[in-house]
Formats: structure tokens, C-alpha cells, sequence
């Protein structure tokens, strides 16, 4: 192999790497340059567009010659950095960095090919597929067993190796067949959900369904590769959350939680995944207990102050808000707003959390919870100045924000501004709350309309709202699953603090 490693430094050699775009310590040196300018305003700035960057990067000169053609280098410098960043930090799982190896290697042993390396290519593939396949990267682990068999009955005849790696192939690409049929199903699903509010028409005959049901079920009870297991996931729990089955997709993720944790080794991401699905069944169930011991086994296996952790502590505490744990979620929430990295996350993130806050601090404020040490101070002002993305949504979701301010001036006695904001309330109920899943949120506007006809006396707001109260009682959440998180309170018990406001 030595005349092809001396060949390969030739190669690389007349390629003049020397002239190879990637970042190093001299873009950032005293006499920094403009790429590694432009890289460090990218990274210290808020820029918003590219108009913004050209800005920062000449001043007044709006109109930069050159710009375009420096911004295209600095991206393609970017994409050939990524090729050589140093794995070992806290950054990467030891899955992520087994994944980052592998491919950057099946990338080269492409190249190596395509140039006549042979046996570099082949030695480099031998090394790296056990590593594909212990961590279960099937399309890898499938394009190493081919390049394998192929070699071993072509170029180096051996009777042992061609046998041992075509017995691995074929279980390789029935398996890459199975996560590829299933991500179809998956990729419809997805489709489904958040096409739901524009024209559309429907992937997902009947009849595929139940098949990649039943297939999904039958690969939870044996054994699965990761991807498998994760699209059966979520082709189960929209099937059971269609079929209103919340308990036994509930069975189903905390077996395939296990199995996931049964793997010889962590894949963080895959159960980031699993427990988010098991909560949002948590909260469409009210299901504490559960959500509880979910919190126990789980968390401390997830990545600590990242995107997925923050997603994963919103649908925890909106769950002790449902299953009336009100000072837990108090608890929690406060927790969640003074941690060191809530400030950088992106606006849904916080904005959701802050409107979490707000309605604890209602609680708060009508006596229900009690105070922890540093909380942070709330303002209603303030609020909704800090939710201003939250505040555009016209699907329904931001029906909590107009609430919460009802809840404060009722909570104030401050009735004339109830009656002010209960005409705004209507007409945003008239034009966006049309669709069979907004009835809750419909039967509720109208209890709080009458309750204002009442001139805020509790018998007489009982005596016109008994019947809309018990068609809210009889439409329970969970017949809207996807609307149980437009409900911070489940109207039911926020109706019921409401009546204890009224004289």
C-alpha cells in the first residue's frame, strides 16, 4: 500500500493545498482579514440580513463592490472548515462524533476511489464500518458493505471476507429499506400536520397507514435500528392520537424508551425525541404521575441548556399546569427563565416560557401559589412587549395572551377594562376561531361574554353560562389534542378560579 500513499502525497502535493480556503488562526490575527472579519460579525452581531453584514463590513458604503464574490468565498470557506472542526468537546455525543467520522470517511473513500486508491480506500472502509455499525448508521454501514464485497470478489479474491461482509449486506439493506419506507409515512405525516392550516389534500390512504402501523408495532416488540424505531414512534403516535388511544402510545414510547437506552451506546437526540412525545401525551392526558417519572428517569440523560432541553422543560411544566401542580410548575418555570442560557434561545422558546409566567403569576397573584426566592419580577406591560411573535399567530395560539389579560384586571377589579378588551376578544374569536378544534376555545369567549352581562356576579354568570359550561365539561381536551397547548389552564379549572374572583 506504500506506492499508493506515495502516490496520494503527489496528488495531494500538485492539488496545492496550500491554496485550500479554510479557516485559521491567521483570519483572526492582528492583521485580521476579511473573511475572518466577516466571520466574527456574523458571530458577535444581530444581523438580520445580508444588507446588514454588508453594513458592518464597510460602513457606509452600502453598495460594496466585491461583496457578493467575498460572501460566496466565506461560505464555501465556511462549508471546508466543517471538514477538519475537532470533534472532542462537549458539542458532540460520542454518537454525533461517531457519525461526523464516518461520513467525512465514506466521503473520502469516494474520492479515493474515483482516483485508483484502492487499497487505502478499502483499509480505511475495513476501520471504520464497525464503527457504522455498532452506532447503527444503516445508508454508511450499506455503502462500506458494498464497497467491500465488490472489492473482495473483483480486485482481491478472498473466499472468508467476500462471505463475511456480503452475510452483513443483506440484513443492512433490508433494514435501510424498512427506515426508508417508514420515512415516507413520516414525511407524510409531517406533511399532514403542518400543512393543516393552507389548501391541501390528503397523503395518507388508509390502507399505508395500517401497514406501516403494523409494521411499526411488530418493530417496537423485536429488535429495530435507531432510525426504525424512531419513525415507527411517530407513525404510532399520530395514528393513536388520531384514534384517541393516548395510553397505549404512552406503553409504546416508554418500550421504545427502553430500547433506546438498551443500545451500546447514548444517542441523546433519539431520546430528546421520545420523551417530547411522551410528554405532549402527558399533557393532553393531565398524566403528572407519568410526567413525573419521566422527569426522574430521563432528564439526566438529556443535554443540559440546549434547544431540545428548553422544548422538553415547556411541555413538563405545562403539564403540572393541566394536572393542577400549580406550584411545582411555578417552581420549574422560574428554574427555566433564570437559567444561564435562556437568553440566547430563539424568540419561541422564551416567548413561550414567558407567557408560562404570566400565568403563574396570575396564580400568584389570586393567592393559589406561593412566592420562591429570586423570581423575577413581572409586568403585565412588560409581558406583552416580550411576546411580540407569540402575539401575531391568527391560528388560535395566541388566545392565551388576550386571556391573561382578562385574568389580570378581573384579578385587579378593574371591570371596564374587561368590558373594553372582551369586544376585541369577539372579533378575534369571529375571525380566527372558526374550525371544529377551536370549540373550547369558542365555548370559553362566550362564557366570559356572559359573565360580563351578569356585570360580574357570580349566581347570575352561573345561571348564563350553566349550559356552555357543560358543553365545555362534555368537549373534553383531549378531542383536539393539537389545541390542548393553546390552553395554559384547562378552561374547565380556569373557569373555576374565575368564579372564585366573583362576588
Amino acid at each position: 500500500m506504500i506506492n499508493e500513499i506515495k502516490s496520494l502525497v503527489d496528488f495531494v502535493n500538485k492539488c496545492k493545498v496550500q491554496h485550500l480556503e479554510i479557516f485559521t488562526r491567521e483570519d483572526f490575527g492582528k492583521k485580521k482579514t476579511k473573511m475572518g472579519e466577516m466571520f466574527e460579525l456574523i458571530r458577535d452581531l444581530d444581523l438580520k440580513t445580508e444588507d446588514d453584514l454588508k453594513t458592518a463590513l464597510y460602513g457606509d458604503k452600502i453598495l460594496a463592490y466585491g461583496f457578493d464574490k467575498i460572501y460566496s468565498r466565506f461560505q464555501e470557506k465556511l462549508s471546508n472548515t466543517l471538514f477538519f472542526i475537532d470533534t472532542r468537546t462537549s458539542l458532540f455525543s460520542e454518537r454525533a462524533i461517531a457519525y461526523y467520522n464516518c461520513s467525512r470517511r465514506a466521503y473520502i473513500t469516494r474520492i479515493l476511489l474515483e482516483r485508483g486508491y484502492h487499497k487505502f480506500s478499502i483499509s480505511l472502509v475495513e476501520k471504520t464500518l464497525p464503527v457504522s455499525l455498532k452506532f447503527e448508521f444503516t445508508d454508511l454501514s450499506v455503502h462500506f458493505l458494498k464497497l467491500l464485497i465488490r472489492h473482495y470478489s473483483t480486485r482481491t479474491i478472498d473466499l472468508k471476507k467476500f462471505e463475511k461482509y456480503k452475510t452483513r449486506y443483506l440484513p443492512a439493506v433490508q433494514t435501510l429499506h424498512t427506515e426508508n419506507r417508514l420515512e415516507i409515512m413520516v414525511a407524510n405525516i409531517a406533511y399532514e400536520s403542518n400543512a393543516a392550516h393552507v389548501a391541501r389534500h390528503s397523503l395518507i390512504p388508509e390502507d399505508a397507514l395500517l401497514d406501516s402501523v403494523e409494521t411499526s408495532e411488530s418493530l417496537l416488540k423485536g429488535e429495530a435500528s435507531i432510525d426504525s424505531i424512531m419513525a415507527a414512534s411517530k407513525i404510532l403516535q399520530y395514528y393513536f392520537k388520531q384514534n384517541k388511544n393516548y395510553g397505549e402510545y404512552k406503553k409504546i414510547t416508554a418500550e421504545a424508551l427502553k430500547k433506546i437506552s438498551a443500545k451500546p451506546f447514548r444517542s441523546v437526540i433519539t431520546i430528546e425525541s421520545l420523551i417530547h412525545a411522551q410528554l405532549i401525551m402527558t399533557l393532553v392526558t393531565r398524566d403528572v404521575p407519568s410526567a413525573e417519572a419521566i422527569r426522574s428517569e430521563y432528564f439526566n440523560r438529556i443535554n443540559t441548556g440546549n434547544f431540545n432541553w428548553y422544548v422538553i422543560h415547556y411541555y413538563y411544566a405545562l403539564t403540572l399546569m393541566h394536572g393542577k401542580a400549580y406550584q411545582k410548575a411555578y417552581e420549574v418555570i422560574q428554574f427555566i427563565l433564570n437559567y444561564k442560557t435562556f437568553g440566547k434561545q430563539p424568540p419561541v422558546i422564551r416567548e413561550n416560557f414567558y407567557v408560562l409566567q404570566a400565568y403563574t403569576e396570575f396564580l400568584l397573584k389570586i393567592g393559589r401559589i406561593l412566592p420562591v426566592e429570586e423570581a423575577l419580577d413581572f409586568r403585565l406591560n412588560k409581558f406583552l412587549n416580550q411576546v411580540p411573535e407569540y402575539s401575531k399567530d391568527k391560528q388560535g395560539v395566541n388566545i392565551s395572551i388576550i386571556l391573561i389579560q382578562v385574568l389580570y384586571f378581573l384579578a385587579d377589579r378593574k371591570y371596564t377594562r374587561i368590558i373594553d378588551r372582551m369586544e376585541s376578544l369577539n372579533l378575534y374569536a369571529y375571525r380566527h376561531l372558526k374550525r371544529d378544534e377551536s370549540f373550547r376555545s369558542q365555548s370559553f369567549i362566550r362564557m366570559l361574554g356572559e359573565m360580563v352581562r351578569a356585570d360580574f356576579r357570580k349566581k347570575g354568570t352561573l345561571f348564563r353560562t350553566e349550559k356552555l359550561s357543560q358543553n365545555l365539561k362534555n368537549t373534553a381536551i383531549d378531542a383536539f389534542p393539537d389545541a390542548a397547548e393553546t390552553e395554559i389552564i384547562p378552561y374547565e379549572d380556569l373557569w373555576a378560579l374565575i368564579l372564585d374572583q366573583l362576588e
